[in-house]
């Protein structure tokens, strides 16, 4: 099975997520002016990218 080149994109963008990087950084490198459209495009796609939120939520909390 082919896949086409955009899921490339949306597969790369969300590995970026999750080794956390910067998403100003992510959101530069695919050519979006805001972090927002960067999030609202991609976010939901990660489950894993949710709970790493969740629990620096909690690790900050616990500071």
């Amino acid at each position: 099975m082919q896949l086409p080149i955009h899921s490339t994109r949306h597969t790369h963008t969300v590995m970026l997520m999750e080794a956390e990087w910067e998403m100003k950084s992510i959101s530069e490198s695919l050519g979006y002016e805001s972090i927002v459209t960067t999030m609202n495009a991609y976010a939901h796609i990660s489950h894993n990218f949710a709970k790493q939120s969740i629990d620096s939520f909690d690790e900050y909390m616990e500071r």
